[in-house]
């Protein structure tokens, strides 16, 4: 809280003044007279004394005189005159300021206003660097009543140790000092500390001396004998603007850190994103190659099963009963959808690792939609659905991939049969100016609006209760979708919930050019033998053990990877460039032509006959980059 005695005789003015400051922190003590400011600071001790030049008992010199002789408050003079003498006197005496009494409003807010730059200024260090002891004395007391924390030298040698010491924000310095010259005692502060104000005061400066000391590096120059107002008006100004000035370039620095920390986390987090990256590539090819393998080695058993089921539950031989024909009716069932499970697995890596390829041809598409519908009618009536097939006569042939269309549109049927039951199923095609559409049409249990959307999501149904209801993996439409775009199509889906939906494949109309058959002609395989990678075949049981070395290989090779000599001697060899054989003893006969890379741990158990086989032999565990290297 800050303590103020406010000393005016117009009482209105006094309330008006005290009421406002005591808004800003101030305890504020109004009086009218000099006998009542005597009383008062005989009581209390007062920051501040608000005074007028006039009050009932004194005025002008002899008030100021008066007062300075009882307090060492700080004054700030109310006056309606304006007299230059009397302000030089004023200041002598030691006043902050001399503020006219003309605008009550802007009394009010530079009062405000110098009290806050008098209290701040505790923060601020000044020195002065003076050998006139009555000068330096002068300046100092001027400068203290303002709140200022000084240091004084008599010497220029003296006052730059100080400077060196000491957080200096201002140096009011003589130029002319009896031990140096002050302009090399500037040079020397400036070396110090170049942003650091330097006020030149001097008897004797004219124009060149001004001058020179302004290029050296001062911020003002002041002529003795000096003015005090001129001399502390001065003062407040040039520690304002450098302070200001310091806390811009704070700031600014403070703001260049902040960018450089940002830029560098920025930067470091780019580095953490692409290594991420890299490993969700390495991840998401082991998981393909591992979803591979897996499917392949469930396929093989599968086939046999389901075949072995699917002649078993005929019962041919009449030596089953009923419930045994059941349960293998139940295990064949099983098996298919299993299958079916496998092989969306399956067309999911692929088309992740862009392995899916069209094949194009000129083929009858209503032909194909309707061997389809033929092939589906069994199904249908069996679950008491009529199944309908509507074909437009213009569509004759098209030049597309049949095999990636009937898998799209034997989905959108297998999705009809599976969510409608005593209702209707419509398999119509369709010509329009600008495309193709082949649509199924149903009157299941439909789709609501809001969730339409995310029907092609991976392994999403629309909502758990259905999944629960009627099966799936909900890859289904997902791989449509994928394959559909593959073919510079799209899927559109109109749905209500109980009525029913409708999934259209809609293929860009110049693929049923027929004019333009003979420009576009399908990629023969031997057309494409040029662009064939070089094949490499592995043995070996380990798969997670060759996973890494078998990703890094598929960004230049084909790759296959066996388990077991079974699988082994199944294979073509001749198709391969490369036979990679780890810890496996097979028929080298077979690979004498080959470039042929074994693995091992230990040499040492195999006859040297038949490491002689070999064009290249390498210790484990592995060296991916000397593997890959020889191989490239």
């Amino acid at each position: 809280m800050i303590n103020i005695l406010v000393a005016e005789n117009a009482k209105m003015l006094s309330n008006i003044i005290s009421n406002e400051l005591e808004k800003n922190n101030c305890d504020c003590k109004q009086v009218y007279s000099l006998k009542d400011i005597k009383k008062a600071v005989s009581i209390e001790k007062y920051d501040y004394i608000i005074l007028s030049l006039y009050l009932v008992d004194a005025e002008e010199k002899k008030l100021i005189k008066s007062v300075r002789k009882i307090t060492t408050s700080k004054i700030i003079v109310l006056t309606s005159k304006n007299n230059d003498e009397l302000r030089e006197y004023l200041f002598k005496y030691g006043i902050i300021d001399y503020l006219n009494k003309e605008n009550i409003e802007q009394i009010i807010k530079n009062i405000k206003k110098l009290i806050k730059q008098i209290e701040e200024n505790s923060k601020r260090n000044i020195l002065i660097i003076e050998d006139s002891n009555v000068i330096r004395k002068q300046e100092a007391e001027l400068l203290s009543r303002r709140n200022y924390n000084i240091f004084e030298s008599e010497t220029g040698k003296n006052g730059i140790k100080i400077f060196n010491e000491q957080n200096i924000d201002l140096v009011i310095l003589d130029l002319e000092l009896n031990d140096m010259n002050g302009l090399d005692v500037l040079e020397q502060l400036k070396i110090k500390n170049i942003y650091t104000p330097v006020l030149m005061v001097s008897g004797t400066g004219n124009a060149n001396s001004v001058s020179k000391c302004l290029k050296n590096g001062a911020s003002d120059f002041i002529r003795k004998p000096i003015i005090f107002e001129e001399f502390v008006l001065k003062t407040d100004m040039i520690i304002d603007y450098y302070s200001k000035s310091k806390e811009l370039q704070d700031y600014k620095n403070n703001l260049e850190k902040k960018v450089d920390e940002v830029v560098k986390e920025t930067k470091d987090l780019n580095i953490e994103l692409i290594k991420q990256k890299k490993d969700l590539i390495i991840a998401n090819d082991a998981k393909d190659i591992f979803l591979a393998n897996v499917s392949h080695e469930l396929k093989t058993p599968l086939n046999s099963i389901n075949l072995i089921s699917s002649i078993m539950k005929k019962n041919s031989d009449n030596n089953l009963n009923e419930k045994q024909i059941k349960n293998l009716k139940l295990i064949n069932s099983c098996g298919k959808n299993l299958q079916c499970l496998i092989n969306d697995i399956l067309d999911i890596s692929m088309l992740d690792g862009g392995e899916v390829q069209l094949f194009n041809e000129k083929f009858d598409l209503n032909y194909s939609l309707k061997h389809l519908y033929e092939t589906i009618v069994p199904q249908a009536e069996n679950n008491n659905i009529n199944f309908e097939f509507s074909f437009d006569k213009n569509i004759k042939y098209i030049f597309s991939d049949e095999k990636r269309i009937m898998q799209i549109i034997k989905n959108f049927l297998s999705n009809s049969l599976k969510f409608t039951k005593n209702g209707n199923i419509c398999l119509s095609s369709k010509e329009s100016p600008d495309s193709i559409k082949i649509s199924v049409k149903d009157d299941g249990i439909g789709i609501e609006k809001n969730k339409i959307e995310g029907i092609f999501d991976r392994f999403k149904q629309v909502d758990g209760a259905i999944a629960r209801k009627y099966g799936g993996a909900g890859l289904g439409l997902s791989i449509s979708y994928s394959l559909s775009q593959l073919l510079e199509g799209n899927i559109e889906v109109t749905s209500k919930i109980t009525s029913g939906s409708t999934f259209t494949l809609v293929l860009p109309k110049k693929i049923t050019h027929i004019a333009k058959m003979d420009i576009i002609k399908p990629v023969k395989k031997d057309d494409m033998k040029t662009f064939e990678k070089e094949k490499i075949l592995i043995l070996s049981s380990e798969m997670l053990e060759m996973m890494h070395f078998v990703i890094k290989l598929k960004n230049n090779f084909e790759v296959k990877q066996v388990l077991n000599l079974e699988q082994f001697d199944n294979e073509n060899i001749d198709e391969y460039k490369h036979i990679v054989i780890n810890e496996f003893l097979i028929d080298t006969e077979k690979i004498k032509d080959l470039d042929s890379i074994l693995l091992s741990k230990d040499f040492s158990k195999y006859e040297e006959k038949y490491l002689n086989s070999y064009k290249k032999k390498l210790d484990k565990p592995i060296k991916i980059d000397e593997l890959i290297q020889y191989l490239e």
